[in-house]
């Protein structure tokens, strides 16, 4: 019986995982804008679009480049405005925006991909156990460096605590090693 529940329970974790993947898949086109100011009547599409044209100077980027684009969750009256889902046409639009986020920094907005909730809660997991400076996303995986700075990919919880054993000792080791060689290892 107790081998029954197990086999069981193997197929539904084999399952969820599948099915993880598949709805991943269809949000590869996808990326989620934070931090853009909402306004009455706005035109999603046409925010993305200024956003890319003059903060990431994306030459040749039009307006028809996004397929759809909408505010996620419900408008409330909070200041914090809420971020904004744009799926593109093409992948490459979307790889090209990707790889150019960093010149959003200090502009208030921020890029992230639309993750599904378990993969959102294995990265938060990831950055609590590594840290903010040594995980990352790309494509919907999970990449973390681990003690000897090898990067691991990562779509599960059970692929995270199978990384490094002792995950306090990564983060211990790496607020007491020196700055220059810490700087180095997050460069490789």
């Amino acid at each position: 019986m107790l081998e029954s529940l197990n086999a069981l329970q193997s197929q539904i974790h084999l399952v969820a995982k599948t099915v993880d993947q598949v709805v991943m898949n269809g949000r590869r086109k996808v990326l989620m804008f934070h931090g853009i100011p909402e306004q009455l009547n706005e035109d999603t599409s046409q925010l993305i679009s200024r956003v890319v044209l003059d903060k990431l100077k994306a030459d040749g980027f039009a307006i028809g480049d996004i397929k759809e684009s909408y505010r996620l969750g419900r408008s409330s009256n909070h200041n914090k405005p809420r971020p904004i889902i744009a799926k593109f046409q093409l992948n490459s639009t979307r790889s090209r925006i990707w790889s150019s986020k960093s010149k959003l920094k200090n502009t208030g907005i921020t890029l992230s991909e639309y993750l599904t909730h378990s993969r959102r809660t294995v990265f938060m997991a990831t950055r609590e156990k590594y840290g903010v400076n040594r995980c990352w996303t790309r494509d919907g995986v999970i990449l973390v460096l681990g003690l000897n700075n090898t990067r691991h990919r990562i779509t599960c919880m059970e692929e995270l605590y199978s990384i490094d054993p002792e995950p306090a000792n990564s983060v211990a080791s790496l607020k007491t090693a020196p700055k220059t060689r810490r700087i180095a290892a997050t460069k490789k």
